[in-house]
């Protein structure tokens, strides 16, 4: 298993400021556009990109996240973790009502949003846009965070 998308941030490790964990860049998307354009993010943004439907026509169940960290101290439970999904008909990004808490090695899986198929007027339903927003946690030792995301595939069992 590979999780499709992953993206690192850092507390005190890097000279990057865009890759502070909880910077305000990677908290809230931009909802409205910026400018008057769309508000797609740049590649450095924790967005995960997915057909809503895999490779054997199972449609997206869930997000699968986990997060590892590499560094010295005790890394924390990271909570108040929300996720935003893109809607293309109207150029907006809409938060998912929940929020998750995320603890290290060890992977969560969240609901998602699945709609019925627009037809080839729509041109942005067939694919799952979900910005994941992690604030830093209270007190995180310096290090590297590595988040990981991808498509749930598997059919929860009732």
């Amino acid at each position: 298993m590979r999780f499709p998308f992953r993206f690192s941030r850092f507390i005190g490790a890097s000279t990057d400021p865009t890759k502070q964990l909880g910077q305000a860049a990677d908290l809230t998307p931009n909802t409205a556009g910026q400018n008057g354009s769309v508000a797609r993010p740049s590649k450095d943004r924790p967005v995960l990109t997915c057909p809503f439907v895999g490779p054997q026509g199972v449609v997206v169940q869930r997000l699968a996240i986990a997060y590892a960290y590499v560094g010295g101290g005790i890394p924390p439970a990271i909570p108040g973790v929300t996720i935003w999904f893109w809607d293309a008909g109207i150029e907006r990004w809409f938060q998912f009502g929940t929020t998750f808490n995320l603890t290290v090695d060890k992977v969560i899986a969240t609901p998602t949003i699945s709609l019925a198929d627009g037809g080839p007027a729509d041109p942005g339903v067939g694919s799952l846009e979900a910005w994941i927003s992690i604030p830093s946690p209270a007190t995180p030792p310096d290090g590297e965070y590595v988040f990981l995301v991808g498509g749930n595939l598997a059919v929860q069992a009732t």
